[in-house]
């Protein structure tokens, strides 16, 4: 294909992050246009025919992953390249965009514009860009083709519709890829706690999703912006916080004082995080070092499936005195403890471990069937930070454990 053919559509709800998007694709010889909501997307790819699409599936009002199967489901569009931006720590969304027909998937919290130019040269059969190296990590790759799609599920083209209003070009390129974020930091901030605080006093269903879903939506443009600036730590934080909140979305039932003070905790925590964003000790990777504690296999298992989803390494055991010695002869950066364990408490476990000179400071989180009163009380006389309640939803204790985990860095870098 020619240079001069190469064209590029983007829908992103977000204006300043599809401008970053738009202005990297028309430096690399794209022509590239934007689309603001899904449908209006939508529209656009059967009036531009574009060569390749770049599509979030993070989309208000008509999901990104239904705008795909659409345009599969579209004659002309089985095989035009089309890259999907999702959350990594919702893996079953990146699997179903996979089976859609998704050219390929990309965790937005990770993926530079430099990498999404990558693959739409590689799939449209274009040399890479220069100085563009491939990215390291992808959380899901597709199959190659679209899946196949049933003739029922073919939709009939629509009639153009007009043309949705664009981001001016002046908010990216005048300002460049280092768009203010940490400069608009505070006014983020301000404005995720104001919406966590009306979810936290809204009791109707209605009103509570309607709530869910502008948090996730702030939280999600928060991790875009960071991404595209390359603020590692604050994207990666910020997804698993938009993947929690997803989770409660989904399924409200689960939106409980455990949950509740975990979105607290973690608002507050990107607070931190946005004074201390370009610390170079937090964003270089560094391996994690986790203590899970549970005579019962299931919920300890569980535990450290959950720290897998956000790359957090742990060691398990069932036994407290086993610990105890684990604990005297390493250095942990978090600890999770049952409480009711026989031979020794969670409860006296870390009144002991607060002896120990290598974790008078290490977090400690208790995972308990206790009710709040009870756990928060026994908790702080032991010496715990914290506590989760079981059942416990996979994503929470994932978000904990990162915060926790990322505070002591800040903490070792401040020192």
């Amino acid at each position: 294909m020619s240079a001069a053919k190469r064209s590029i559509l983007i829908i992103d709800d977000d204006a300043v992050v599809a401008g970053i998007y738009r202005s990297k694709f028309e430096r690399a010889g794209y022509t590239a246009e934007v689309a603001l909501d899904g449908q209006a997307g939508f529209y656009r790819v059967m009036e531009l025919r574009p060569n390749a699409l770049l599509l979030d599936l993070m989309l208000p009002n008509i999901d990104g992953l239904d705008i795909l199967k659409k345009i599969r489901a579209q004659k002309q569009f089985g095989r035009m390249p089309i890259l999907v931006l999702t959350n990594s720590f919702l893996s079953e969304v990146a699997l179903d965009a996979a089976k859609s027909g998704a050219t390929e998937v990309f965790d937005k919290a990770t993926a530079t514009p430099e990498h999404l130019i990558e693959a739409a040269n590689k799939a449209l059969y274009l040399p890479l860009a220069h100085g563009i190296s491939p990215s390291p990590e992808k959380p899901a790759a597709a199959p190659t083709g679209p899946a196949p799609i049933p003739p029922a599920a073919r939709a009939p083209t629509p009639s153009p519709r007009p043309r949705a209003a664009l981001p001016p070009r002046s908010t990216s390129e005048a300002a460049g890829p280092a768009s203010s974020f940490l400069e608009t930091a505070a006014q983020n901030l301000a404005q995720l706690r104001k919406n966590f605080q009306v979810l936290a006093r809204e009791t109707g269903d209605s009103e509570r999703l309607e709530q869910l879903s502008q948090l996730r939506r702030k939280i999600h443009s928060i991790s875009s912006h960071a991404a595209v600036e390359e603020l590692r730590i604050i994207a990666q934080f910020a997804s698993a916080l938009e993947a929690l909140v997803e989770s409660l979305r989904l399924a409200p039932q689960n939106l409980n004082p455990s949950t509740i003070a975990t979105l607290a905790s973690s608002i507050d925590f990107l607070g931190e995080l946005f004074e201390n964003g370009r610390m170079p000790a937090i964003e270089s990777p560094q391996p994690s070092n986790i203590l899970v504690v549970d005579d019962q296999e299931v919920p300890r298992r569980n535990v450290v499936r959950a720290l897998s989803t956000v790359k957090l390494s742990a060691i398990s055991t069932e036994s407290p005195e086993q610990a105890l010695k684990l604990l005297s002869e390493n250095r942990f950066d978090l600890v999770f403890l049952d409480v009711e364990m026989p031979g020794m408490s969670g409860f006296d476990l870390c009144a002991r471990l607060r002896k120990l000179p290598l974790h008078r400071e290490t977090p400690v989180v208790f995972v308990t069937a206790l009710t709040e009163f009870q756990a928060k009380v026994r908790s702080k006389l032991s010496g715990g930070n914290e506590f989760i309640a079981k059942p416990f939803l996979i994503i929470e204790l994932a978000v904990k454990a990162l915060r926790h985990v990322l505070r002591q860095r800040l903490k070792l870098a401040a020192a």
